[in-house]
């Protein structure tokens, strides 16, 4: 799904009044299937610029459409309703359910659904986890190490195959080899299945896996290729 941000404008107001502007009138674009490196110091706003791109937080100004659709103009249930349909978020923080097993995990998309997921996508899960390395998917969350972890939520995200991957610091608190493998399968799945990546990194050197990037800095989105 191609992706074109026009004027876009990111900020939050300040305590005492006035702005903090994080993103002033940025444009670019981004072809469908293709995959957006972002870079930046801490505090630089990827997150924030992530969290618009998916819906989640609407801009200070601009457009972001995905395709035909304006996502900043939808309202709140249409943009959950394009979000279930058409995307697959990864987080720092992976947020899985203790108490649940791996497998569970991964099916929770299906399950706002389905009372109980389809048989095909049960079966895709389970390729997901077996190509994740996870050998044993009835293990609960809480008995796994964060690479494993990552790498179950890593599948979740990837469950109904999405046209569009947004991943905020994969592999930031992951150990190198740990990291190592979950960038591996985020590429690799991502490129098979034509999903427009976007993903926000502090690792210069998975950033320069990615066709295309950019960093976030004092405002200003600069393009580096």
């Amino acid at each position: 799904m191609p992706l074109a941000c026009r004027d876009l404008r990111l900020g939050f107001a300040l305590k005492g009044g006035g702005e903090h502007r994080l993103l002033d009138g940025a444009s670019f674009d981004l072809p469908a299937g293709s995959a957006l490196a972002l870079t930046g110091p801490s505090g630089s706003g990827k997150t924030s610029l992530l969290h618009a791109l998916a819906g989640l937080a609407l801009p200070a100004g601009g457009s972001i459409r995905w395709g035909e659709l304006n996502l900043p103009a939808q309202g709140e249930a249409a943009r959950d309703t394009w979000r279930r349909g058409n995307l697959g978020l990864v987080f720092q923080d992976f947020f899985l359910i203790g108490g649940m097993t791996a497998l569970e995990n991964v099916l929770l998309p299906a399950w706002f659904d389905h009372a109980r997921a389809p048989e095909a996508l049960r079966d895709r899960a389970a390729a997901l986890l077996a190509r994740a390395g996870i050998q044993s998917p009835a293990t609960r969350i809480e008995a796994m190490s964060r690479g494993e972890r990552q790498r179950v939520a890593l599948a979740r995200a990837l469950l109904r195959a999405p046209a569009v991957l947004i991943a905020d610091e994969p592999t930031a608190s992951l150990d190198a080899a740990s990291g190592a493998a979950a960038a591996e399968l985020l590429l690799q799945v991502a490129q098979e299945s034509g999903a427009t990546l976007l993903l926000a990194t502090h690792d210069l050197a998975l950033a320069a896996r990615l066709p295309h990037r950019a960093t976030l800095v004092e405002g200003r989105l600069e393009q580096t290729q």
